[in-house]
């Protein structure tokens, strides 16, 4: 199946944000009840990032049980669930429930299947391709694209004997590191965003592009996630090239301190050691997420889908997680204290 990057873009622009359409997570309950009620347990696996539910089958939720969801990943950034019974036919229908899907310019599809991708290392036979692959860059899905992802959802049906586990970034958390007159400054930039990337894979594995991938996209370099109007950090290592205000040496030494703030600030990751037949779901608004390649000679398969989401916007009224939480610490120190007492 072959799509335009105007088919791409205008299917992502029905996306918008509150489109009764699509389940969004708009109409949540306050407490995700609705949700949480129904799953046996409910770990969270950082105190900033990351959350496992156990005893549900995402092939089930009702509409307002996927409110509470999306409402609980946009939270907490990611959420997992093992043992799922989840067929590439209930995959595409649950990610449609959430958006229009998108149709990936490169990386391999499962045939009559556009919509989900493979991104396991399968069918790579270029050493060149395989190790831009491998070097495990940090990201965020498809920021290159006019209208970036909202959910990823991403199953691995088969699993290495040990390592091939995935990271997760909390870019709340990132932002709210930042001292108040960095963020302020990053807050007026715009990053550029490009799919080169995969122009290059093509080039060199002589495998032909689906569509037109854009060259260069702009978006904020913060970014105001419209479920929890709370500030991200939106740049990623593998998609953001520049910062569109600063000149070539300025950009650079930026972007890169911002990478860096990415990789040394292990407080606001969770890592995620795979079964078979767990799901990931996670808000590429708020998150980038990176595979660990350490798993040769053993294989990793998975399949993921990918929702295509607003096109990303900042709002200087928009709140912090650090702000959000602060009454819940508050309350959290007082319980303490008074338990400690008695």
């Amino acid at each position: 199946m072959t799509v335009t990057q105007k088919e791409i873009n205008g299917a992502a622009s029905l996306n918008s944000y509150r489109n009764p359409e699509y389940i969004q997570g708009f109409n949540a309950h306050p407490e995700r009840k609705n949700l949480l009620d129904a799953a046996a347990n409910r770990t969270d696996l950082t105190p900033s990032i990351g959350t496992e539910l156990e005893g549900l089958q995402l092939a089930k939720l009702t509409d307002a049980q996927v409110e509470d969801l999306l409402a609980l990943v946009a939270e907490r950034g990611v959420v997992f669930l093992r043992n799922q019974d989840f067929s590439q036919e209930e995959e595409l229908a649950f990610g449609r429930r959430l958006g229009q899907l998108h149709i990936h310019p490169f990386i391999a599809a499962p045939d009559s299947y556009p919509e989900i991708v493979i991104p396991s290392g399968e069918g790579r036979t270029h050493p060149q391709v395989d190790n831009i692959y491998r070097k495990g860059y940090w990201h965020t899905d498809i920021s290159f694209e006019e209208y970036p992802a909202s959910f990823s959802i991403l199953q691995l049906k088969q699993v290495p004997t040990t390592g091939g586990d995935t990271l997760w970034s909390n870019s709340y958390a990132l932002y709210d590191k930042l001292s108040p007159e960095f963020q302020r400054f990053l807050e007026g930039l715009t990053g550029v965003h490009s799919g080169e990337v995969f122009i290059k894979l093509s080039d060199l594995s002589s495998k032909p592009l689906a569509r037109e991938i854009p060259v260069n996209t702009e978006h904020p370099l913060i970014r105001t996630n419209p479920l929890t109007n709370q500030k991200g950090l939106f740049v990623n290592a593998i998609f953001t090239k520049a910062i569109k205000e600063l000149n070539p040496i300025e950009s650079d030494i930026i972007l890169n301190y911002l990478f860096d703030h990415l990789h040394r600030t292990h407080e606001a990751q969770v890592r995620w050691t795979w079964s078979p037949n767990s799901v990931a779901i996670w808000d590429n608004r708020s998150t980038q997420h990176n595979a660990t390649p350490d798993y040769y000679p053993y294989h990793r398969y998975g399949e993921r889908i990918t929702v295509l989401g607003e096109k990303p916007y900042f709002d200087p009224s928009s709140t912090t997680e650090a702000a959000v939480k602060a009454p819940q610490i508050e309350a959290l120190l007082e319980k303490l204290k008074l338990g400690h007492s008695l």
